[in-house]
């Protein structure tokens, strides 16, 4: 989505002489987002005084439940859904950076758009603290691997740790045990030197775990690819510390 703002643009009324209805020119006619909990959201926006334009429609079939909002109340709204985008952090991802920073250099009603998106991040359930901790610790289980130092390996994961490949289920209970038993990993992957994270999409988080897809892919020493490997890791905190409990992959 690319917002636009222009000092010399005219309303409809001015910029479209005889059409008053928006529903008659081609462009964006709403925006929603999409929650967990429908009626805990409607509570919330009575309590913040946001009048109803339609609604609340109960879900039925395959329809969700739903209500709608004037765009007179863009500025009731953006009071409403600002607490969600406030609690983002405003260092970090740069989703994060972007969306704070464009938040507050922008006209109220385009600021319910940017709202909406950063509410959604929020009232879905994605968790943003616990996913950057998440990446973190991604990173830092890369790094380690290529820096072919199994004990530093062994300390981005958290136990017991479970890996799925090769239609082998592997169980390490402890960072020793997962030393111990990868400490010639090097030589049994050649002829791979090397490395790195192709993709990295969360699929959901929560407070102390995330679900990360991944694609991941092996180099030779002269940069060759040799592999790519879809997979799925699943991200901890233990006692604090951030880890990779489990994962699951099609790589040898």
């Amino acid at each position: 989505m690319e917002l636009i703002e222009r000092d010399d643009a005219l309303p409809l009324s001015k910029a479209t002489e005889g059409i008053t209805d928006h529903l008659r020119v081609h462009g964006l006619v709403k925006a929603g987002v999409i929650v967990d909990d429908f009626d805990q959201t409607v509570k919330l926006i009575k309590q913040r005084g946001v009048e109803i334009a339609y609604g609340p429609f109960p879900a039925k079939n395959s329809q969700r439940a739903s209500q709608y909002h004037r765009q007179g109340q863009f500025w009731q709204l953006d009071s409403v859904l600002w607490p969600a985008l406030e609690a983002l952090p405003k260092t970090g991802t740069s989703r994060q950076i972007s969306l704070h920073e464009l938040y507050t250099s922008c006209t109220k009603r385009m600021r319910l758009l940017i709202a909406l998106f950063a509410a959604s991040l929020t009232l879905c359930g994605a968790d943003t603290t616990a996913e950057r901790e998440a990446r973190k610790t991604m990173d830092a289980f890369m790094e380690a691997f290529n820096a072919r130092d199994p004990q530093a390996w062994a300390a981005t994961l958290n136990y017991p740790h479970v890996r799925f490949a090769s239609n082998t289920v592997r169980i390490y209970n402890t960072a020793e045990d997962f030393t111990r038993e990868n400490k010639d990993y090097p030589a049994r992957l050649a002829p791979w030197h090397h490395s790195r994270w192709e993709s990295m999409n969360v699929i959901q988080s929560g407070p102390d775990k995330v679900h990360i897809a991944v694609t991941f892919v092996r180099y030779d020493a002269n940069n060759k690819e040799i592999g790519k490997f879809p997979s799925l890791y699943v991200v901890t905190s233990k006692d604090g510390h951030w880890g990779v409990q489990a994962r699951s992959s099609f790589a040898p």
